[in-house]
């Protein structure tokens, strides 16, 4: 299978859930939502906001990625 270049792999996952083994197929839904969450966090860990000016040290304080 070959894989396509994506920031979100977990619908590839979904969509291939009958080619996994039983306790990785146990888990897909939530590997799913993770990678989901992961895309959405990614744009600004990068760039940060741009609308507010932000860099993403300003958004992302250490606080905020220990309980990540």
């Amino acid at each position: 299978m070959e894989c396509p270049k994506t920031h979100d792999p977990g619908k590839i996952l979904l969509q291939s859930v009958d080619r996994l083994p039983d306790w990785l197929k146990n888990e897909a839904d939530n590997l799913a939502y993770i990678s989901r969450w992961l895309r959405a966090e990614r744009e600004p860990l990068i760039y940060g906001d741009e609308v507010e000016g932000l860099s993403p040290t300003e958004l992302y304080t250490k606080v905020i990625a220990e309980k990540h």
